[in-house]
């Protein structure tokens, strides 16, 4: 097949689109692309004529994409980094001599059980390769699109088209306790359990978790004493108080074994998790990225 329609658009003017759609901004996209504010301007005109759409459209004191550009940056980011390597002339990937940086998303979770492993497989096969971790937010899909993340350790969730997922593993909920704890000693009733005073680990600062769920659905609840944002303090707060906390097996394993602490089976079923790594779908030609994913996919 021609592809007919490029016969109708100067190629440059995606470039510019692609710049204008990521930035939000004529000015930040005519820096981006080392053009005058004018230059940016005139190329929006285009391809407003082109699409028969405003694309960009100030609301208050910012600029907003119209739908029909939201339909667009997507594949449009596809296209752009497929024809860039096609054209690129790239060698190899040599992990032993690469200088190359990659950016992940992952909760403490994630930092606590994937990455330290990660980063002692990079220190023996890619001792110059550099790891930066960004807290998951509401704009991971957009970074992964965009090219500022290459990849996000999560529970998956859905995600627009482009987005691929791959299951590291599941996880099982423990509960954890002191290892001289004046009242629990190596088995959990779901009695004591109520009867004690909860940690209760609320990374989106949510009210209930699958704790509470599975208690309501029998007519019980249990005492939160402390409610903390990450998974990581919850053990260091029960090894120094009478709490208990329920967390993640491979977390409160960890800490185990660090910390005087007992790991216990919960008096009532409670559903697992699993933890996933998503990574955007123009990324996969990519030698550097493919030997990253296969990396993580080990290390979990």
């Amino acid at each position: 097949m021609r592809p007919v329609h490029l016969q109708s658009v100067d190629l440059n003017l995606l470039l510019a689109l692609d710049a204008l759609l990521d930035e939000r901004s004529v000015t930040l996209a005519a820096k981006r692309m080392g053009l005058t504010q004018p230059a940016a301007s005139r190329s929006l005109g285009r391809l407003r004529l082109h699409f028969e759409d405003p694309l960009l459209v100030r609301s208050g004191r910012e600029m907003v994409l119209t739908p029909r550009a939201l339909a667009l940056r997507g594949p449009l980011r596809v296209a752009l980094l497929s024809l860039d390597a096609v054209i690129a002339d790239r060698p190899n990937f040599e992990p032993s001599h690469s200088t190359r940086t990659f950016q992940i998303a992952t909760a403490d979770y994630g930092m606590a059980v994937v990455v330290p492993r990660l980063l002692a497989r990079l220190g023996q096969e890619a001792p110059r390769v550099a790891l930066v971790v960004h807290p998951p937010g509401e704009g991971v899909e957009a970074a992964l699109g965009s090219g500022h993340l290459d990849a996000v350790v999560m529970p998956r969730r859905p995600s627009p088209p482009g987005l691929v997922w791959t299951t590291l593993f599941a996880e099982q909920f423990v509960c954890l306790v002191r290892k001289d704890h004046p009242t629990v000693r190596r088995t959990l009733t779901l009695k004591q359990f109520c009867g004690l005073r909860h940690v209760f680990v609320a990374p989106a600062g949510q009210s209930s978790s699958v704790v509470d769920d599975a208690l309501q659905r029998r007519g019980l609840r249990r005492e939160v004493a402390l409610r903390v944002p990450s998974f990581l303090v919850a053990p260091l707060v029960v090894a120094q108080s009478d709490l208990i906390a329920t967390l993640a097996s491979r977390i409160a394993l960890r800490f185990a074994g660090l910390l005087p602490l007992r790991v216990l089976t919960p008096p009532l079923a409670l559903p697992g998790f699993s933890l996933a790594l998503g990574w955007h779908e123009s990324l996969r030609q990519d030698p550097g990225h493919s030997w990253f994913r296969r990396l993580i996919v080990e290390v979990a």
